[in-house]
């Protein structure tokens, strides 16, 4: 009895290989013969095709080896080179999170510095203004007698009351100012209401 269907056995029929052919993956064909394959009862066709069915089983346990340690190889690769990223990552957040750390107290620190470079700034000028300089203080004038620019009345003043040949060159003043003073009260600023 035949179990294959015609449609198989047309195919059969146009894809054998001459006697002494290899196929595509090296092995040896065997002629078919047309007499056997029509019984498909034929010890010597089953031995040929279990052969047949064995080699490329071989072959194509070979190339998927083959092709398995090429992929395991590839794998391996980026496993390491992933674990050496992972390991750089590591590091690098290490070193960002201590850099920032630093920048931090780096940022505290200058503001306490800008905040004592202010004062001291604020003490320097004032020890050059009433510290260093030549000062002259003149008691006594009334208030308003410098009009409004004291530093053109007092250079023309001194030398008014003191003697021009005292002053053989024009006086060279930085700044003039009235300094507050004690005013007392009178009697209507001390009521009570």
């Amino acid at each position: 009895m035949d179990l294959r269907s015609k449609g198989r056995k047309e195919d059969q029929k146009n894809t054998q290989i001459p006697d002494g052919e290899e196929n595509e993956d090296g092995a040896q064909e065997q002629p078919l013969n047309d007499e056997a394959s029509d019984t498909g009862s034929s010890p010597g066709m089953l031995a040929v095709l279990l052969r047949e069915i064995k080699e490329g089983n071989r072959i194509l346990s070979q190339k998927i080896d083959s092709n398995t340690a090429e992929l395991q190889n590839s794998l391996d690769g980026l496993y390491s080179t992933l674990n050496g990223l992972v390991a750089r990552v590591a590091d690098a957040e290490q070193r960002i999170s201590e850099t920032e750390d630093t920048v931090n107290r780096h940022e505290q620190l200058v503001n306490t510095l800008l905040k004592d470079n202010e004062s001291l700034k604020s003490k320097v000028d004032y020890l050059e203004n009433y510290s260093r300089r030549n000062n002259v203080r003149i008691v006594g004038l009334k208030e308003g007698t410098e009009t409004d620019d004291p530093v053109k009345f007092f250079g023309e003043w001194l030398p008014q009351v003191l003697g021009t040949t005292h002053f053989p060159s024009p006086l060279d003043i930085e700044r003039a100012h009235r300094t507050p003073s004690f005013k007392p009260h009178t009697q209507r600023d001390c009521e009570y209401s």
